[in-house]
């Protein structure tokens, strides 16, 4: 391996996706990712440059490499401009998302033969350690020489020097690359008014105007689910996940992504200002009763440890920024139970796309055995389940939804994105005391016939798989009481191994047709 391609690999790449194709570029020569706007003309023969990105007032030619290659250029969803550096000078690679900063196993590019121009572009390709996928390494020598590209003189040559210079310091053996492995990179985000970083490695991907869709896992800090790489992805409120109050809705402008054993989630933040370099040794510890959450913090990093540009942007860095530890994130116990069951969901959703949604399809598959579902749990007289996809959405209880006095089991009405929803009591309903109308209440919507009933419970536990156990006799008829019917149904096996517990499974959409039919009263007479 040469000392090149040793500096490359303990910097690592960052990867990028153009349509189908999983692309990355060496660190030495990846520069920023920013949204693309309106592109200006170039006068440039070339059809593969698309336009000039306007870029702190400097104009950036934009390559779009499917045409550099004869593809075809379909319209990207929410495209990306890669900026990369060579040799003094800077050019704009259009992409359709980012993938995150990783590294290799080994190491080294499996090198590919190609033809002469366009083709070679491409010096090799990689396996990602962290997932397994073949990455095309780009080679920006070559890009920079097709005919009639049009290349900026580098603004900002200051950000790419200590980097230059560490990889050109590297021994020729390339044993000596202390310089090197003493930085990590660094992504620079805003949440509202505060200043964050995180580990580049940890982030999997970038996202630009994310479209964040209602979801039954909207709880808590996930605001709902956003579309990436073919999942719906549980979309998470950083800023109150980190204790540090909550993002304004309209200020969720980008997200990235964390990678976890069970699924991705993404994290909703006002923007990314810059990914950087810093020495691992600038990290500062900050006091743990200075902050919300401290298991989520790995210190901050001062001002005089970021380039002078990246502490001017965005004009949030002033004398520090915390440091998010991306691991802790990742291992955080809602993060692990969103990933886990957003994945699951996503497949019992396919799996169950012929069966229908209502409480038919719902007693059959209870009455068949069917395997593993995703189940919500609360409390009641003790903690109860309901299948995770009878939940249309979970919304907090406040006394101000009440638009009716409380009479008998029902609350009140509350609207909800449009339509009028009754909320009622599930503890009156089941014959269970009144519970204490608190902060920790949560509202469970639940649809039935083109109708939406609210189910109030007062207390949300998790949401965990099940293994479905055998009916128990004499299941109650659809006229039965409620509170019968919680006893009677079947039960479900949840927990992991060796920490197994039974809870009973509350048909709500049952529930919510007996009211329909008059079958349960909601009101005194």
């Amino acid at each position: 391996m040469t000392s090149a391609q040793a500096a490359h690999a303990a910097l690592g790449y960052g990867g990028f996706m153009l349509g189908g194709m999983a692309l990355a570029l060496p660190m030495a020569a990846l520069r920023e990712v920013v949204p693309m706007v309106s592109l200006c003309p170039l006068p440039t023969p070339n059809p593969a440059v698309v336009g000039g990105l306007n870029l702190r007032g400097v104009a950036v030619p934009v390559l779009d490499l499917r045409l550099l290659l004869g593809q075809t250029a379909e319209p990207l969803a929410a495209p990306c401009v890669v900026v990369m550096v060579h040799e003094g000078h800077i050019l704009g690679l259009l992409a359709s998302a980012v993938t995150g900063i990783f590294q290799t196993a080994d190491g080294e590019v499996k090198h590919v033969r190609s033809d002469a121009g366009a083709m070679a572009i491409c010096q090799g390709t990689l396996v990602r350690a962290d997932d397994g996928a073949m990455v095309g390494i780009l080679s920006p020598a070559a890009i920079a020489a097709q005919p009639h590209v049009p290349l900026t003189e580098d603004p900002e040559p200051q950000r790419s020097r200590p980097l230059a210079e560490a990889v050109a310091g590297s021994d020729p053996d390339g044993d000596s690359l202390s310089d090197i492995e003493a930085h990590f990179p660094v992504m620079l985000l805003r949440c509202g008014g505060i200043a964050l970083s995180i580990d580049a490695l940890s982030v999997a991907a970038t996202l630009t105007a994310p479209s964040v869709t209602p979801s039954a896992l909207a709880q808590g800090h996930c605001k709902g689910v956003i579309a990436h790489a073919g999942m719906s992805v549980p979309a998470v409120d950083l800023q109150a996940m980190l204790n540090l109050g909550a993002l304004p809705c309209d200020d969720a402008q980008q997200a990235f992504v964390l990678n976890t054993a069970e699924g991705a989630v993404a994290f909703l933040i006002s923007e990314v200002l810059d990914v950087v370099r810093c020495r691992r040794d600038a990290v500062i510890p900050v006091p743990a009763f200075a902050l919300p959450h401290p298991a989520l913090f790995a210190g901050a990093l001062p001002a005089s440890a970021l380039p002078a540009d990246a502490t001017e942007r965005g004009d949030v860095i002033r004398s520090q920024c915390l440091l998010i530890n991306g691991e802790a994130l990742r291992a955080q116990e809602q993060v692990h139970n969103l990933a886990s069951v957003a994945q699951r969901r996503q497949g019992a959703q396919t799996a169950q796309a012929g069966q229908g949604g209502d409480a038919r399809s719902f007693a059959k598959a209870m009455h068949d055995g069917q395997g593993a579902q995703p189940l919500l749990t609360y409390m009641l007289a003790g903690e109860t389940a309901t299948p995770l996809n009878q939940i249309q959405e979970i919304v907090s209880w406040r006394p101000d939804m009440a638009v009716l006095e409380p009479r008998g089991k029902l609350l009140g009405m509350l609207v909800q994105r449009g339509v009028s929803v009754p909320v009622l009591c599930l503890n009156g309903l089941l014959g269970l005391p009144a519970p204490a109308m608190t902060a920790t209440m949560s509202v469970l919507l639940v649809a039935s016939d083109g109708e939406c009933v609210g189910f109030a419970v007062t207390q949300l536990r998790s949401i965990e798989t099940s293994s479905w156990e055998p009916s128990l006799q004499g299941g109650p008829s659809p006229h039965s009481h409620a509170g019968q019917g919680l006893r009677t149904r079947q039960l479900a096996k949840v927990g992991p191994p060796g920490e197994e517990r039974m809870l009973p499974v509350l048909d709500l959409q049952a529930m919510a047709r007996q009211l329909q039919s008059g079958a349960l009263v909601a009101t005194p007479a």
